[in-house]
C-alpha cells in the first residue's frame, strides 16, 4: 500500500494565513481605537480640568445673590416711579395758581394793597384794601381784561366792599376758583 495516502482532510495554508492576517489587522485596528479613545479621554479630562467652570459657577452664585439683593431695591424703584407718575398727573390737573398770583400782582394799580393771600386746594383768595374807589375800579377792569385772555380763572367771587370810617379804606376779598 501506499504510504502517501492521507485520509485526513488537508486545509489550505493560504486560507489559514489569510485568517491570521485578518486577525492581526483587527487587533491592530482595535489597539488603534483603544489608544485613540484613551488619548481623547485624557485630552477631554484636561480641557474640563483647566476650564473656568468652577469659577463660572461661583460667579453665577454671586450674580444670583446680587439679583436677590437688588430685587428689593427694584421694588422700591417701581413704587417711587408709580408715585411720581401719580404726582405728575396731579400737578398737570391742578390749576396753575402761581401764574395766577403773579398775574394778579402785576394788575394791582397804585393805591391798592393786598392785605392777605390765601391758597387752598382749588381757591386763590386775596384780601384787598384801598383808600380810592377809582383804584378799585382800575383793578376790576384789569382783572376783566386778563380773564378774557384766559390768564386768570373765569370764576371769581367778590365779597361786598366794606368801608372803614376810622382808616378811610375800602376792603373786600377776591376769590379765584
Amino acid at each position: 500500500m501506499s504510504t502517501e495516502i492521507n485520509l485526513a482532510i488537508r486545509r489550505k495554508k493560504s486560507s489559514t494565513l489569510l485568517s491570521t492576517k485578518k486577525v492581526k489587522k483587527l487587533r491592530l485596528f482595535a489597539l488603534f481605537f483603544l489608544f485613540a479613545v484613551g488619548g481623547l479621554s485624557a485630552i477631554l479630562f484636561l480641557i474640563i480640568a483647566s476650564s473656568p467652570l468652577p469659577s463660572l459657577r461661583q460667579q453665577e452664585e454671586e450674580a444670583a445673590s446680587l439679583l436677590t439683593a437688588q430685587q428689593a431695591k427694584f421694588g422700591k424703584y417701581l413704587l417711587i416711579k408709580s408715585q411720581l407718575a401719580s404726582m405728575k398727573l396731579l400737578l398737570e390737573s391742578r390749576p396753575d395758581l402761581l401764574t395766577a398770583v403773579d398775574t394778579f400782582n402785576s394788575l394791582i394799580p397804585p393805591g391798592v394793597n393786598v392785605a392777605a393771600v390765601s391758597i387752598t386746594e382749588k381757591t386763590l383768595a386775596f384780601g384787598v384794601t384801598s383808600s380810592s374807589l377809582t383804584s378799585i375800579e382800575q383793578l376790576f377792569t384789569a382783572i376783566d381784561e386778563k380773564v378774557s385772555k384766559d390768564l386768570l380763572p373765569h370764576t371769581i367771587v367778590t365779597s361786598p366792599i366794606a368801608f372803614n370810617q376810622s382808616s378811610g379804606e375800602y376792603s373786600f376779598t377776591l376769590d379765584f376758583h
